[in-house]
Formats: C-alpha cells, structure tokens, sequence
C-alpha cells in the first residue's frame, strides 16, 4: 500500500498550528457522514479525500 505515516522533527510549525490542525481534524469527523461523503476520495482524481471506514484495504483496488 502507499498509504502511511511518518515523523518529522525540527519542523519549525508552531505548536498553536499544529493544536488547531487537531481541533479541524477532530471537527471533520465529527460531521455526518453525508458531509464527509462530499469529499469522498472516490470522486477524486489525485486520491486525496476522505475514506469511509473499511474503505480502503488490501483487496481495494489502487485505482480510486
């Protein structure tokens, strides 16, 4: 898969930055699924989006 995670140190973001990334994220899935749909990474041609839970795994095809 080339989905995954990584740690970066020494980046310079402010902490206060980073805080807020967490509240918006936080916001987001909190919203209906009906809103997180509309940016649902099906309907995105450069695989950036939301993806339901259970939507993406070793059987799903890499082609969004």
């Amino acid at each position: 898969m080339d989905i995954g995670f990584f740690y970066l140190l020494g980046h310079g973001i402010a902490q206060t930055e980073i805080d807020r990334l967490h509240e918006l994220g936080e916001q987001f899935f909190c919203l209906p699924l009906e809103d997180k749909a509309k940016v649902d990474v099906a309907h995105s041609s450069t695989r950036e989006g939301y993806f339901r839970p259970g939507g993406y795994g070793p059987t799903t095809s890499s082609t969004a």
